[in-house]
């Protein structure tokens, strides 16, 4: 009976582990993140490693700082940042969370964003970082 139910529920974390978010979870994310921001992106930087049926892309996004709605760096309109993360892309049968997206020179979005151990920048909400969540 013990090793029966472990099994399911190896089975049900692993079933929950490979699905996407529900909204709420990203929203809560963003609520929470130290840094929200609409910013422009000025520059973006990828590099692409393949991984099996795995595409990871090193993205490195310049962005400056147009509105600042909440800050706890105390950057201001017209800081410049750089942002970095990786987007992954899985091929064909993949259900997991949302991937960040690769972000185009010129756009204008709401970022949510905190700072890195090393002192940089990155996304606070995941897939969701460079886009609202509707409630």
């Amino acid at each position: 009976m013990r090793v029966l139910a472990s099994f399911l529920l190896c089975g049900f974390v692993a079933l929950t582990l490979s699905r996407e978010l529900p909204p709420y979870v990203y929203k809560e994310m963003q609520q929470k993140s130290p840094e929200v921001l609409m910013v422009k992106v000025e520059d973006v930087k990828t590099s692409i490693s393949k991984y099996g049926e795995e595409t990871d892309t090193n993205v490195t996004v310049k962005l400056t700082v147009e509105k600042v709605t909440r800050t706890a760096t105390k950057l201001k309109k017209g800081s410049h940042l750089t942002v970095s993360y990786v987007h992954i892309e899985h091929s064909g049968g993949w259900a997991g969370p949302s991937s960040i997206p690769v972000l185009t020179k010129g756009q204008s979005l709401t970022a949510y964003l905190g700072k890195t151990k090393d002192g940089s920048y990155g996304p606070a909400a995941r897939g969701r970082s460079f886009e609202a969540v509707k409630s």
